[in-house]
């Protein structure tokens, strides 16, 4: 089984960019997509994105977003509208439509969330983009990746995308503008965001007391996690994209003590980055509340 490595080199040169939406955006573009058995191969998407583009746009902005001007939106519109700038901005793409919705006799069959053109490549794509977060657990002795929430399965997830998501153009050509009607619209989807494994299987997978790779654990159990010199709790979900920025961190004894007041505050789970001694980030992962997902 394979499992993503934090690229710390990576989180450093983002982390030096500063401005928090353009930071969202170069790890959004940047980190791995998730994968999974079921997904088709033809019908991924390479945003073949580098951190120079990043860096260039951030530098030719003349407007650079505030990222607290979506703090209303939930997480994965705000990931949508990070998208929405790089394709406005970036030379290669023409964003010619995003979350467009197909009505037909006031019954909406689904929403498109781009349709772009590649300059150069001269090809058309319809992207579906995803951003999820999955923990792996069982449930009913079957292995499943669970959403924190315990309402998003990946599997299903993936079900719904490639049967009805990315067949939206094909099942209702007619609902689409005329002018784009003998345009070949080539479906593709980009899945963003980390798969969290149970920390005891990666400790026994990757043989050192720390590790980099994102895991999950309950919250009694979060005492027995090799230690770090300090930790960062990411109490907003947009700040799930991007969380490792090295500012307010607290000891281990101080984490624990903020865990244990926001679980009984009634919070499910809780992304936590840890730290070691020199405040470079260790990994990252999320704690949840005890007998989850039951």
């Amino acid at each position: 089984m394979k499992y993503d490595k934090l690229n710390r080199e990576i989180v450093e040169e983002i982390t030096q960019l500063g401005n928090s939406f353009f930071q969202d955006l170069a790890f959004l573009a940047l980190s791995t997509p998730l994968d999974h058995t079921a997904l088709k191969q033809n019908q991924k998407f390479d945003l073949k994105a580098k951190l120079e583009t990043i860096r260039l746009l951030l530098e030719r902005a003349t407007d650079i977003p505030d990222k607290g001007e979506y703090e209303r939106q939930p997480l994965g519109k705000y990931a949508e509208s990070l998208l929405h700038f790089y394709f406005l901005h970036h030379p290669d793409w023409e964003l010619l439509a995003e979350n467009m919705q197909l009505n037909q006799e006031g019954i909406s069959k689904g929403e498109i969330d781009f349709l772009l053109y590649h300059r150069k490549e001269k090809t058309y794509i319809h992207l579906e983009l995803a951003l999820k977060y999955y923990l792996k657990t069982k449930l009913n002795r079957k292995v499943i990746f669970l959403g924190p929430s315990t309402k998003d399965w990946f599997s299903r997830k993936i079900k719904k995308l490639q049967e009805h998501q990315l067949q939206l153009l094909s099942t209702y050509p007619e609902l689409m503008k005329s002018s784009w009607a003998h345009l070949e619209f080539k479906p593709k989807h980009l899945i963003k965001g980390s798969l969290f494994y149970p920390w005891r299987e990666l400790l026994s997978k990757m043989d050192h007391k720390s590790f980099s790779s994102a895991w999950w654990c309950s919250f009694e159990e979060f005492e027995k996690l090799p230690l770090s010199a300090y930790g960062k709790l990411i109490t907003d979900k947009k700040d799930w994209i991007f969380p490792f920025k090295a500012d307010k961190l607290l000891p281990h004894q101080s984490v624990m003590e903020q865990l244990k007041s926001l679980f009984a505050e009634g919070r499910n789970e809780l992304m936590l980055v840890r730290y070691d001694e020199n405040g470079k980030v260790m990994d990252h992962g999320f704690v949840v509340r005890n007998h989850w997902p039951n």
